[in-house]
């Protein structure tokens, strides 16, 4: 490169003041051949986060439950793994409970059956008691999936919701949802199944009073069907006994469920779902693909009061808001999960989602995230398991990211942690940035942190749709890494760990290849 033009940025798109919400992105792989994050617990000094590890031991792989604590800067302080070459452990998509000065995780694992398991850890992630429970269908159990758990500080009760199934006499599968309930020892008291020939999948589990108990389902009849495939959320309360008290399925027959449920004061839920469409395969197949987020509001009577759906720019499908909480300050509700998007086409991947609608119902922002771990791939999944509000006004995600490219670099599936402000932004003031269409200097955009130290992110405003490159270009000029960036409105995460202190370059490339607007930066 001959010439480099410089361009300086404003300072309040470098440095901020020392009052602003602290934000990071972290991944963690905790010594493993793979990892994810999932349950987390906020407090004012660290979060306590949970996760599945695949490591070795004797000569064989197994899954393992992972526990440890982040300080408020996103640094992992310390972690245990629970690894046993007898059984594994898994507690994908279970929430982390801290309840009676400890903290509680369910999970399934597998020896000579599949069973669910309770752990109970102290604050150290050192086990108190474990216990292990067959699933109802046992001996001819084909699965049990624990979904979410609750417990009940009024009579010292665990109510456990799992993906449970079978095959009916003609061959077909079966999937049904139980409740499990235990004492606060563990003992278990009592369980029921729920569910008829369709496909009853459990999303999500609340306590609406201390007399009721919601499990939200995914209501289905893709196991009877290639065509005329039906998809509803369901809400079906039960007591204490385990005794149903209600229904509710949507009127809608192409929503994907109740994969989070939010209860309000006066009684009012705020359910995380998706919409979508069926697809034209063939004659006799049709597939679901979901194209949008979807949160609506029941008002004590469940009824509708208000949907919201979130659209994105470009084709999407398989979306799902997998999470929701109220938003810090009562303005709203933030929900989280992710989106697949066409990136031109041969290639899709999978973005972090983050979103805000009102009380009353509007869509207010939308976030998206995009992770790299190599240059020229753009071959990624980014999942959201949890969310949780914090003390300063942000919030605090768990997931994991998975590099499907060739050539990525081991190990491909790692834990990630995100904290990001009041408005969702990873980079403060992403949502002030112009979304209109670039200027013939480029974009607009925002780089932070800088100085960088493991990574350099990069928020990209334009909702033009035109696809953009970025460059990183160290300090005379020369290429170190091009990174693609097909999508506006969205902050991409760019490795610079491994470079050495000093002074480098990002610039801007549009889609004709033409070098535009440079921006310096400063590894420190």
């Amino acid at each position: 490169m001959s010439r480099i033009l410089l361009t300086s940025l404003f300072l309040s798109m470098l440095y901020f003041s020392s009052e602003a919400q602290n934000t990071f992105n972290k991944q963690y792989y905790f010594d493993g051949i793979a990892a994810i994050g999932n349950g987390v617990h906020v407090t004012d000094s660290c979060y306590y986060i949970s996760g599945l590890v695949v490591d070795t031991i004797a000569d064989g792989v197994y899954d393992g439950l992972m526990f440890g604590k982040l300080d408020l800067e996103g640094n992992l302080q310390e972690y245990s793994l629970h690894l046993d070459s007898l059984s594994d452990y898994e507690n994908w998509n279970t929430p982390l409970l801290f309840n009676d000065n400890a903290f509680t995780s369910v999970g399934f694992g597998k020896d000579s059956f599949t069973y669910l398991y309770w752990l109970r850890l102290d604050n150290n992630g050192e086990k108190i008691d474990e216990k292990k429970y067959r699933s109802p269908f046992s001996p001819d159990d084909w699965f049990i999936h624990p979904y979410g758990v609750e417990y009940s500080s009024l009579d010292k009760r665990y109510y456990i919701v799992s993906d449970v199934g079978y095959y009916l006499p003609s061959g077909v599968l079966n999937g049904e949802f139980s409740v499990l309930c235990l004492d606060s020892m563990g003992n278990k008291l009592w369980d029921e199944t729920y569910g008829n020939s369709w496909m009853d999948t459990p999303l999500s589990l609340i306590s609406l009073s201390d007399s009721t108990i919601v499990i939200g389902t995914s209501l289905s009849n893709y196991n009877l069907t290639f065509l005329n495939k039906i998809y509803q959320t369901q809400l079906v309360a039960i007591d204490t006994s385990g005794q149903v008290q209600w229904t509710w399925t949507s009127t809608s027959q192409i929503q994907q469920g109740a994969n989070d449920i939010l209860i309000e004061e006066d009684g009012d839920l705020i359910v995380a779902s998706a919409g979508g469409f069926l697809e034209y395969v063939n004659a006799a197949t049709r597939i679901m693909l979901w194209d949008r987020g979807l949160i609506f509001k029941l008002n004590e009577n469940r009824e509708t009061e208000w949907e919201c759906e979130f659209t994105e720019p470009g084709a999407t499908f398989e979306n799902r808001l997998t999470k929701i909480i109220k938003a810090a300050d009562n303005s709203g509700y933030i929900a989280a999960g992710q989106m697949r998007v066409w990136l031109n086409e041969d290639d899709a991947s999978l973005l972090g989602w983050l979103v805000k609608v009102s009380p009353e119902g509007d869509s207010l922002w939308s976030r998206r995230l995009f992770y790299y771990e190599q240059p020229d791939s753009i071959e990624y999944e980014h999942h959201i398991h949890d969310l949780q509000a914090t003390p300063d006004g942000g919030y605090f995600m768990s997931g994991y990211t998975l590099d499907r490219a060739a050539g990525a670099t081991p190990p491909r599936q790692r834990a990630w942690f995100i904290k990001v402000d009041s408005e969702g932004c990873l980079i403060p003031g992403c949502g002030l940035v112009d979304t209109e269409s670039p200027n013939e200097e480029g974009p607009a955009l925002l780089i932070y942190p800088n100085p960088a130290d493991q990574y350099l992110n990069i928020y990209l405003g334009d909702n033009s749709g035109q696809e953009w490159t970025f460059l990183v270009l160290d300090g005379v000029g020369r290429q170190l890494g091009r990174y693609e960036a097909p999508l506006g409105q969205t902050t991409y995460m760019v490795p610079v760990g491994n470079y050495p202190a000093g002074g480098y370059y990002l610039q801007v490339v549009d889609e004709l290849g033409k070098r535009l607007k440079t921006y310096s930066w400063v590894k420190g």
